[in-house]
């Protein structure tokens, strides 16, 4: 199953707080679907932010989250 198959909607609003820029982990709105969303590679995380990396980045062009 691919990942436009398993996401939720929970993780698509993750996802898109996450596409504004990098989130502090105590302002996050689901660390639920932040880890969902970490353990398929589409989030990294760094001294206590979490950011989209490049499969986020796809997935989020999937679901036209982002606006050219």
């Amino acid at each position: 199953m691919n990942l436009a198959q398993e996401i939720k909607p929970n993780h698509v609003e993750q996802l898109k707080q996450l596409l504004a820029g990098p989130v502090w982990d105590g302002n996050l709105i689901d660390k639920s679907a932040r880890d969902w969303l970490f353990n398929r590679n589409c989030i990294h995380r760094c001294n206590g932010f979490n950011f989209v990396v490049t499969e986020g980045i796809k997935l989020a062009c999937l679901f036209n989250l982002l606006k050219k």
